[in-house]
Order: C-alpha cells, then structure tokens, then sequence
C-alpha cells in the first residue's frame, strides 16, 4: 500500500448513496470515473456563452468602487 493512500473498503453503492444522499447512478459514476482515471477531481470549466458585459467591465468596476 502506497504512503498516505486510503486502505481499499468494500461498500456497497446503495449504501454510499444513501449515506452522501445521492443517487446510486452518482456513486456508479464516480466509481467507473476513479478506476478509468485513477482521479475523482472536477474537470475545469470549459465552454460557456461569453460574458455580454466583457466591453462595460472597466465602466462596471469604476461604479462599484463609488
């Protein structure tokens, strides 16, 4: 076992998600997720609709510090 890695537990999913209060789908997706990447870590937020106000934000930030 490798320094400061958790010691393997089997649960079972029903139980994780009852005891987090989420669904079972959640629980499962999270599993396939750490054995495919070895990580449960968020992805970074990519995409989006660009900010509409991006050309007023100087404007925005003058009148916020008045």
């Amino acid at each position: 076992m490798n320094k400061g890695a958790l010691p393997y537990v089997e649960v079972s999913i029903r139980k994780l998600a009852n005891q987090f209060k989420v669904s079972k789908g959640m629980v499962w997706n999270l599993v396939e997720l750490k054995r495919k990447t070895k990580n449960i870590e968020p992805k970074t937020a990519s995409g989006g609709k660009p900010s509409q106000l991006k050309a007023e934000e100087q404007e925005l930030a003058a009148m916020v510090r008045q």
